[in-house]
């Protein structure tokens, strides 16, 4: 499929995806980056009947067109027989697939402010429906939305043929992208969000990301309106939540309740994830060798008293709603 028919939404009659009935079970991990969503697909992907490749909309924008960006499997993703074998299924679908396009978000403008205007939150449900019904009206945007609906659904099944898998776990994290894969024909999708203790986040970020303690903050809080957003639509038999701290100190029972959300049996015994082939795209844990979970706590040493009072002070809301005791 040429790529110009991904950006204009031509010939949408052509992708059968879109009425295939097939059912596609979804784990969507939501939550923000720095939350351990990468050791999460990790642990998600070792289960025997469940594949999460991370972050399945592809490698980040800086680094999209460079051939040698290596899958986790330490292949450039070019080269990895699991994305050769899913873009050679995709091809057999019509689509043009490949490490420097998989074309699968949904953004419907040409700009920052055009995509936020036509696809991103407007921060309030109904406000969100009614700008989402009056954008499927327009020809050209509507019949774009058809594409990238059908070329998601086309990449996860090609995903889960060539695994073998039942259950396609996305650790994306995005909770719009989250919505508009529930509004997907074919599609259960149940979420998880994943949290992450507010200073641990706003440390992160500051550290690895560059920003501010004020970005952070708001980057915490705007997530996490955007997932109870989510949650309010979806209903409570389609949502979960876990902490990334419970996640570490207890990753056997964590992963039983996660597997048995998901609809399947927990695996027994120690998960020791990397005795699993993973291809998955995400931050630079996704290259360590190591099996070990460990809980990273530096914030604690990272930041001063000052500015662990600061943040948590500014977080109280959602840190008092998701357990974090001050």
């Amino acid at each position: 499929m040429p790529e110009t028919d991904i950006q204009t939404g031509r010939a949408v009659e052509q992708y059968t995806d879109l009425d295939d009935t097939r059912r596609i079970p979804i784990l969507f991990v939501a939550g923000t980056s720095f939350c351990g969503s990468t050791l999460l697909s990790f642990l998600l992907n070792a289960h025997p009947d469940m594949v999460c490749v991370g972050e399945e909309t592809g490698p980040i924008p800086s680094r999209r067109h460079q051939p040698d960006f290596p899958c986790s499997c330490g292949e450039p993703i070019p080269k990895c027989p699991f994305w050769s074998e899913v873009t050679l299924r995709m091809n057999a679908r019509g689509y043009d697939f490949g490490h420097d396009r998989f074309n699968v978000h949904f953004f419907l403008g040409n700009g920052r402010w055009s995509n936020q205007l036509l696809s991103r939150s407007l921060r309030n449900n109904l406000a969100d429906d009614i700008r989402d019904g009056l954008v499927a009206c327009l020809p050209v945007y509507g019949s774009r939305l058809s594409v990238i609906r059908a070329r998601n659904l086309a990449m996860m099944r090609s995903i889960l043929e060539a695994t073998g898998k039942k259950v396609f776990a996305s650790g994306q994290k995005d909770p719009i992208r989250a919505w508009q894969l529930a509004k997907l024909p074919g599609v259960d999708l149940k979420v998880v969000h994943l949290i992450r203790n507010s200073c641990g986040f706003v440390s992160s970020t500051m550290k690895n990301g560059g920003n501010s303690l004020s970005v952070g903050v708001r980057d915490w809080n705007r997530n996490a309106g955007h997932v109870e957003r989510l949650f309010a639509r979806l209903g409570p038999q389609r949502c979960m939540r876990i902490r990334y701290e419970d996640l570490c100190t207890d990753v056997e029972g964590t992963l039983a309740k996660l597997a048995r959300f998901a609809g399947l049996e927990p695996m027994k015994g120690p998960v020791n994830f990397r005795e699993t082939a993973h291809h998955v795209i995400g931050n630079r844990m996704r290259l360590q060798s190591s099996s070990e979970v460990r809980l990273d706590e530096s914030w604690r040493e990272r930041l001063t008293p000052d500015q662990i009072d600061e943040i948590k002070r500014r977080t109280r809301y959602y840190r008092a709603k998701y357990g974090y005791e001050d």
